[in-house]
């Protein structure tokens, strides 16, 4: 029998140490491939066919007619599903053309329109508002087809008349060409004809020249009176309707008792959109009704307004 010599022993434990750990390694390596055998099972592998298809984009043509510009807002396209909205494209009016919100001029609108979606419909949208929540709706029309036609409210009907008058002066005899009033001669019903406006929309009338502005309330109803007084006395009530006495108060270059027949003048009837606050600024959203006060008027006698509305709308084809 050999003796090991000093020499052998190291040997002897590196082959024993490396037995050991081959052995360690096989249960480490069985371990880890029955641990990924009882995973994969539960993993499911994604190919092509399972990605989520893109939304699909159409072209919008559009026709458009009367759209006023907002100088403190933008409009916006939305589509209807059931009682889902999307959004589809901000936009507004620049000169002749329909814009992006950088400036862009649009001739056709590459967007996704919701599958399914029933209706388009046209917001007006504060400045500087950009979220996904529609806000003063304008007009809306059912898809039929490929095509959705959209209009503001109808205002062929819109009629009326003004007269001149100072009720609130308290003096029939002096200043009566210096107030207007829609109503007739006896002041017991108004002399306005007009449609039911939008949620968020109010009538508005004003006064007007060559170089001077003058808005004298809002009205929702011309069966009473506007919301504004602030150019007429107080020495007497106005009439229960919408009107202004212009004899205090009125805007600089202005001078009181404001004579409203010398022929340079207009009245203006306007539907104008309130819901949260102005977006139109100095501009006048949709004019119904105007007349040009004759230098002949007379007081308390009807000068027929004359319906000047070019109503907005908004034509879109789906190709």
């Amino acid at each position: 029998m050999n003796t090991p010599t000093a020499a052998t022993k190291p040997t002897q434990h590196m082959l024993l140490d490396f037995h050991r750990n081959r052995t360690r390694l096989a249960v480490f390596l069985t371990v880890v491939t029955l641990t990924t055998l009882a995973i994969i099972p539960a993993v499911k592998f994604v190919g092509p066919d399972d990605l989520p298809a893109p939304a699909a984009t159409e072209t919008l043509v559009f026709e458009w007619e009367n759209l006023p510009t907002l100088r403190l807002g933008h409009y916006a396209l939305w589509a209807q599903h059931d009682d889902t909205t999307a959004l589809l494209k901000r936009f507004n009016r620049s000169g002749d053309t329909l814009v992006s919100l950088n400036g862009e001029p649009l001739t056709t609108w590459q967007v996704s329109v919701p599958a399914g979606s029933t209706e388009l419909f046209v917001t007006i949208e504060a400045e500087g508002d950009r979220d996904e929540n529609p806000n003063l709706e304008m007009m809306r029309a059912p898809i039929t087809g490929d095509t959705a036609v959209m209009k503001f409210t109808d205002m062929t009907e819109a009629a009326g008349s003004v007269i001149l008058a100072t009720p609130t002066d308290g003096n029939s005899q002096i200043n009566e060409r210096s107030g207007f009033w829609f109503t007739g001669p006896q002041a017991q019903q108004t002399s306005l004809t007009l449609p039911e406006l939008p949620d968020g929309f109010r009538w508005q009338s004003r006064v007007t020249n060559s170089s001077v502005e003058v808005t004298t309330g809002m009205f929702e109803t011309a069966a009473g009176p506007d919301d504004l007084s602030k150019y007429s006395e107080t020495g007497a009530p106005g009439f229960s309707f919408p009107g202004e006495d212009m004899l205090q108060n009125l805007p600089e270059g202005l001078l009181p008792p404001l004579n409203l027949a010398n022929g340079t003048y207009t009245i203006i009837v306007s539907a104008e959109p309130y819901s949260s606050g102005d977006f139109t600024g100095e501009t006048v959203f949709v004019v119904v009704l105007a007349v040009t006060v004759p230098d002949t008027a007379e007081a308390r006698s009807g000068i027929e307004l004359v319906n000047t509305a070019r109503v907005p709308a908004l034509t879109i084809r789906i190709e």
